[in-house]
């Protein structure tokens, strides 16, 4: 009775069925064990996914890369292919031939400007650039060193021409003109004239100074019978009286004149050194301009 009357606490059976309530709950450690077991395999597909996404985003990457990189090289490509088709059009001009055989110095001049640098088809216009301004810069250089020198040549004319006007009084002063001033060289080579110095050197020492040493020494006679002529005129004047007790006496003095004496420092100066001194002095060609100026004096020269 008193079990009955307990089970009327109860409104429900469910309340008091203990069996149900361990089925569910051995029920429910077996789904926990179940769902526990799926965490982790669902854990290491969410990993293994994750990983599996990045490789994706890094091959993507990659691609992509690839692809601009297959851009680019395309590009080029089509570069190349235009630069090929340019060069061909160039190698196929009939003037290639004529101008070919620079191509080997142009390569001499290319390894002495760039040394080793290695030549790309991209660096092929940069480096153009850089061939065309050196090469340039060293016809400039060439240019100055040739119109100093074409300079330099027509004072050489000028110079020649003054120093011998009756044999150039038809030639040009200037670069035109070059190959007559050969001729002329050629003249004087044909001639010979260095064979000839030695006796030139002779005669201007044995007859040319020496002549001029005895016209020295003629007018040094020639002054001294002036003076003796004037003494005996001053003893024939002793006997004649001016007035009482004087009478007149002639001096003999030297001409002032400028050009009398510029002309005996000259008779002087070629005729030194002609009998003492040494070769040089005798046979030196300011000796025989010296001579020169003398004779170019007399007017009948």
């Amino acid at each position: 009775m008193n079990a009955l009357s307990l089970l009327n606490e109860h409104a429900e059976y469910r309340e008091i069925d203990w069996r149900g309530v361990a089925t569910e709950i051995a029920d429910l450690r077996d789904e926990k064990t179940r769902l526990e077991s799926a965490s982790d395999l669902l854990h290491e597909l969410t990993q293994r996914l994750n990983q599996v996404g990045a490789a994706l985003v890094d091959v993507e990457a990659k691609l992509d890369g690839h692809k601009a990189e297959r851009t680019r090289i395309e590009e080029r490509q089509r570069i190349a292919d235009d630069l090929h088709s340019q060069a061909k059009a160039v190698l196929d001009e009939p003037a290639y031939s004529t101008h070919k055989g620079y191509f080997e110095r142009l390569t001499e001049l290319w390894s002495e400007l760039l040394g080793k640098h290695q030549l790309t088809v991209e660096s092929c216009d940069n480096r153009e650039s850089e061939m065309r301004k050196w090469l340039q810069d060293s016809i400039d250089a060439e240019d100055k060193k040739v119109s100093r020198q074409r300079e330099k040549i027509v004072v050489a004319m000028r110079e020649y021409c003054t120093a011998f006007p009756l044999e150039t009084q038809e030639v040009d002063v200037a670069i035109e003109a070059a190959q007559e001033y050969r001729a002329m060289l050629d003249t004087l080579k044909a001639d010979d004239l260095p064979r000839f110095e030695a006796r030139f050197k002779d005669l201007l020492n044995e007859n040319t100074i020496r002549e001029v040493a005895n016209f020295q020494s003629q007018l040094a006679r020639e002054r001294e019978t002036i003076r003796e002529r004037i003494a005996l005129i001053n003893e024939s004047l002793t006997q004649i009286d001016y007035n009482a007790g004087r009478y007149i006496v002639l001096e003999a003095q030297l001409s002032q004149d400028a050009e009398i004496r510029d002309f005996q420092s000259d008779l002087r100066s070629c005729t030194e050194g002609t009998l003492t001194g040494s070769d040089d002095v005798q046979y030196s060609e300011a000796k025989f301009l010296q001579v020169k100026q003398i004779i170019e004096r007399f007017p009948w020269t």
